[in-house]
């Protein structure tokens, strides 16, 4: 496997643990207020969990980055994921689209989920 698909692949699984077994009803819920706690405690499990795979993929590959390489990215996803979860959650409420009662929602999540993944494809292109 080459490096690039091995950390796309890491961080691929990264991004689900986080966004669905790691994230809270208390994170979920909150991510809509801007500034609030929960939120910014969901990009901090994100975030730990990209620099634990930077680190070990530094590790293992012997593909090393630089600190301010390193601090860049993960300012990046943190950012992008941030304000993505923030634009959906409202977006939702504003339009009043539900789980249960419109497939905007559904919709709007794969977009969501899109951009995440499209972040990490960048990600994986800047950094190799």
């Amino acid at each position: 496997m080459s490096p690039e698909l091995f950390l796309l692949t890491l961080f691929i699984v990264k991004h689900f643990v986080c966004d669905f077994p790691l994230q809270t009803i208390w994170m979920a819920t909150n991510k809509g207020t801007y500034g609030h706690p929960g939120g910014l405690a969901h990009i901090g499990v994100h975030t730990l969990g990209t620099f634990a795979i930077l680190t070990v993929f530094s590790q293992i590959t012997e593909i090393f980055f630089g600190p301010g390489l390193f601090l860049m990215i993960l300012l990046f996803e943190a950012v992008v994921h941030y304000h993505t979860d923030w634009f959906k959650m409202n977006l939702n409420k504003m339009m009043n689209w539900t789980c249960d009662k419109s497939s905007e929602f559904w919709i709007l999540l794969g977009v969501d989920q899109l951009i995440h993944y499209l972040s990490y494809v960048f990600m994986v292109w800047y950094l190799l």
